[in-house]
């Protein structure tokens, strides 16, 4: 990678952790860049174009097929049924969800101006204070919670949880 130190890839579980607990605001800006521009940067690894073709032929399907949109197309089978549907479950949840996040945000940014940044939220110091916020408000530490939830563990509780309620059993098979 170029570099004697540290790298932080913008693979989701290096960078989600870095966003999250790294206190160098002019790094976590740099990091959130990075990763949200993946992919459309220019150059050989750019796949707008890519995307672009496969939506164009995802549409093209949907109208040989008959249907309007390939969301049409899609939604048929679905709960939703309908992009209608779809739209209008988002909408009864948008302004509820929006009201929500704005009153996070304020806490949030309550707490970096607390650590004497004066500026407003950004998206790269959301998951930093709200981390903080998480750490204040309940004292939990997610460090001290993973011996509890390795996954060997979490997969037999499943298939217990699955016996209790439904009464199945799952053996392995020889084959």
């Amino acid at each position: 990678k170029g570099s004697d130190g540290p790298v932080v890839t913008l693979s989701r579980s290096l960078i989600v952790p870095f966003l999250q607990f790294s206190p160098r605001r002019d790094l976590r800006e740099k990091a959130f860049a990075a990763w949200t521009a993946r992919g459309a940067n220019g150059g050989e690894t750019d796949n707008r174009e890519i995307a672009a073709e496969i939506l164009a032929l995802r549409e093209e399907r949907a109208k040989l097929l008959g249907y309007a949109s390939f969301a049409d197309y899609k939604l048929e089978t679905e709960m939703a049924k309908t992009p209608d549907a779809v739209e209008k479950l988002l909408m009864d949840v948008w302004e509820p969800a929006k009201a929500q996040a704005e009153k996070d945000g304020a806490v949030l940014e309550g707490l970096m101006h607390a650590d004497g940044i004066n500026d407003s939220l950004a998206p790269w110091d959301w998951r930093y204070y709200a981390e903080k916020r998480r750490k204040a408000e309940h004292d939990l530490d997610e460090a001290a919670l993973k011996p509890y939830l390795q996954l060997d563990r979490m997969i037999e509780a499943s298939f217990a949880c699955a016996n209790r309620l439904f009464g199945l059993e799952f053996a392995p098979l020889d084959v």
